[in-house]
C-alpha cells in the first residue's frame, strides 16, 4: 500500500510538504524496501547527507525494534515520512502490538568496560541523539511512535569540526511507487592487505552475513570501513562480539577510514573508547 501526497499550489501554506506512506512486512528483510522509500523522499527534498543518516537510522531501529520484539503482531507495520520547510516528521505504526513507551526507556550506560558490554540496548539511546522529539501513543492495540527531525541542525552530541554535509538538489519527477531498493547494498569481502573490507550499509538484515565473513575469516583484527556508509546498532553488536573474541586472545579491533556519520555513532555509544578507530582522511 502506498499513498503520496505532494502539494504545488503556488504561494500556499503546504507548497513546501512531501508526504509519503508505505506499509511493509514484519520482517528484517522489508529493510531494504524501506532505505529504497527513505532515499527517494530525502533525495526529492534535498536533504544533506548529515540528516538523511539520522533519519534512516532512526526509522531502521524503531522498526526492527517492532519486527524483534512482536514478531507474532498481526498486520503490516506502516511508515509514514513528511517533509516540510524546515523538519522531517516520520511515524511508524504497528497495528498490533502490547504498550512499550521507549520514552519510559533509560539510556544505555555507555561508559561500562568492554568485559561488560552487551549487544543490544544502543537503538533509543542513539536516535535520542539524533532527533528532536519523540512522541509516542498507543490506542487500542496499535501502537504509533512519531519523531521530529529539524534540517540543517548538529546532532545532539556532535563531534567537532565538519560533520561532512553534502547538501543535494532535489530529484525531478514524482517518486515511483514501488523501488527494489537495491542501490545500497552491503558486501564484505577480504582487502589486498589482509583487512576485511566492507562496503554498503551495514543494517540488521544484512549482520548475519557480515557474522558468517568475520568468524570464517579467522583472527583478522582490521576492519577497512572506506566504502561504508552506514551502520545501525545492530552492526555494532556484530563489531563488538568480534572484538571481544580478540581481546581474549590478546588482540584488539582496528577499525580505519571511518567516515563522520559512522565515527559519530560509535561516539554516541561509546565505542570510539572500545576500539582503535581512524577517522578516514587521517
Amino acid at each position: 500500500m502506498s499513498q503520496r501526497s505532494v502539494s504545488s499550489a503556488p504561494g500556499s501554506a503546504a507548497q513546501d510538504t512531501l508526504r509519503e506512506r508505505r506499509d511493509f512486512a514484519r520482517s528484517f528483510d522489508s529493510l531494504e524496501q524501506i532505505f529504497a522509500m527513505v532515499r527517494l523522499v530525502l533525495d526529492t527534498r534535498g536533504v544533506s547527507e548529515a540528516d538523511a543518516y539520522a533519519i534512516a537510522m532512526a526509522i531502521e531501529e524503531l522498526f526492527t525494534n517492532m519486527v524483534k520484539y512482536n514478531a507474532r503482531g498481526l498486520g503490516r507495520i506502516g511508515l509514514e515520512i513528511e517533509c516540510t520547510g524546515e523538519d522531517v516528521i516520520c511515524s511508524l505504526t504497528d497495528p498490533d502490538s502490547e504498550r512499550f513507551d521507549i520514552n519510559a526507556m533509560p539510556d544505555a550506560n555507555v561508559h561500562l568496560p568492554v568485559e561488560q558490554r552487551r549487544p543490544g540496548g544502543l537503538g533509543i539511546h542513539l536516535i535520542r541523539r539524533m532527533v528532536d522529539s519523540i512522541d509516542y501513543d498507543y490506542t487500542g492495540r496499535r501502537s504509533r511512535i512519531t519523531f521530529r527531525k529539524t534540517l540543517n541542525r548538529a546532532w545532539a552530541e556532535p563531534a567537532g569540526g565538519d560533520q561532512g554535509r553534502s547538501d543535494k538538489p532535489p530529484s525531478a519527477g514524482q517518486l515511483p511507487e514501488e523501488s527494489t531498493g537495491d542501490d545500497t547494498m552491503f558486501e564484505i569481502g577480504k582487502g589486498p592487505d589482509g583487512t576485511i573490507v566492507f562496503s554498503g550499509r551495514l543494517d540488521a538484515a544484512q549482520c548475519s552475513k557480515a557474522e558468517a565473513f568475520i568468524d570464517a575469516a579467522g583472527a583478522v583484527q582490521a576492519f577497512d570501513f572506506a566504502g561504508l556508509e552506514y551502520i545501525s546498532s545492530a552492526g555494532l553488536g556484530v563489531l563488538l562480539r568480534t572484538h571481544k573474541r580478540l581481546v581474549a586472545s590478546g588482540g584488539r579491533l582496528r577499525l580505519i577510514n571511518v567516515n563522520s556519520h559512522i565515527y559519530d555513532i560509535f561516539r554516541f555509544s561509546g565505542f570510539d573508547q572500545v576500539f582503535d578507530v581512524q577517522r578516514a582522511g587521517s
